[in-house]
């Protein structure tokens, strides 16, 4: 599993990435881990919710700093 930075490299499929994003607070910056979704059309991510029939939501406003795709699923 290896980040890749974005925008210098972006995903080559539409579909949901782990991604990092920089967030500002009044105290500084929060940076953290999220699944986005990618549109490849648009050039631009997501918020994502696996757990719902509508799982693409509103364009993502705080900046992706990296992505990765070859997360796997623990299966038990």
């Amino acid at each position: 599993m290896q980040w890749t930075s974005y925008p210098q490299s972006k995903p080559k499929e539409s579909q949901p990435y782990l991604i990092s994003v920089s967030k500002q607070h009044p105290n500084g910056e929060y940076i953290f881990n999220y699944v986005g979704y990618y549109d490849i059309e648009t050039d631009k991510w997501h918020k994502y919710d696996a757990f719902s029939d509508d799982s693409i939501k509103e364009p993502i406003t705080e900046k992706v700093l990296g992505w990765m795709s070859d997360m796997t699923s623990y299966l038990g």
